[in-house]
């Protein structure tokens, strides 16, 4: 599900907060981001499918609203991440196998909202399911935290920029 809230909505948060969306049984909020309106956003599923599509496809809505569908997931499948797709920036993605790579966020063609996307990372046994993606830059470090709480600092320039169809580097 994809939602646009206006900032100015915000503007009367108590200490406690406020409501953002209203969300379905089962599904929990994966990433929100503070964009112009103008750009277009990424969001990735961890089948390694990634759907393209303009900000403008989804109206702005009120707080308590539950948005609009943002990529069409398989059986089974859920989303691992959102970003907006910046020139400057690639698309970082890392498997749950640790294998990793930078992707151009113009090797991503743009579609319609609620459709299916394209795939931009094979799960394999080798590589498993994706298990995030973010927006990065070549001088930017990511903290990768495992599931046995060990922390590792990446430098983003050791990982290399590969193509849609391409498996990634091991990086963790």
């Amino acid at each position: 599900v994809a939602k646009k809230v206006r900032t100015v909505d915000f503007r009367n948060a108590k200490r406690h907060g406020i409501a953002a969306i209203n969300l379905d049984k089962g599904d929990r909020l994966v990433s929100a981001m503070l964009t112009d309106g103008a750009k277009d956003v990424v969001v990735m599923a961890r089948s390694g499918k990634a759907l393209r599509f303009s900000e403008a496809a989804v109206r702005a809505t009120g707080r308590s609203s539950r948005g609009v569908r943002g990529i069409r997931l398989l059986s089974g499948d859920s989303v691992c991440g959102a970003a907006p797709a910046d020139p400057l920036y690639q698309m970082f993605v890392i498997s749950r196998l640790g294998y990793g790579k930078r992707v151009e966020f113009s090797s991503l063609a743009p579609h319609g909202r609620g459709t299916a996307g394209q795939y931009c990372y094979k799960d394999t046994e080798k590589t498993g399911p994706v298990v995030d993606m973010m927006a990065t830059q070549k001088e930017n470090l990511v903290f990768c935290i495992t599931e046995k709480g060990k922390s590792l600092k990446l430098p983003q320039k050791g990982i290399p920029i590969l193509g849609r169809s391409a498996s990634g580097v091991r990086v963790v």
